[in-house]
């Protein structure tokens, strides 16, 4: 099965990554994202990547937030999503 990633800032998008995962459904697609990782024991950064590159597709929905910056970084886990997905 494909799978797409959907990267967001979580506190503001939340309908709008759930609407994407829906639609992924309807298309087929499994969709894992922030909501699928987050107990996980890496730091943020690197299980975001991990998951990244599990996927076929990227989904960057992006709005008035910058995103969570880990601490020593200068870029936002949902830029560097975005960069990674490149």
């Amino acid at each position: 099965m494909q799978v797409a990633f959907i990267g967001s800032t979580q506190q503001d998008l939340r309908d709008y990554r759930q609407a994407a995962r829906e639609v992924c459904e309807r298309a087929r697609l499994s969709a894992i994202g922030m909501e699928s990782f987050a107990t996980q024991d890496a730091p943020a950064k690197e299980a975001c990547r991990a998951e990244l590159a599990k996927a076929h597709v990227y989904i960057g929905i992006y709005a008035h937030r910058y995103g969570y910056i880990p601490e020593g970084d200068q870029k936002s886990i949902t830029e560097w999503e975005f960069e990674w997905a490149h």
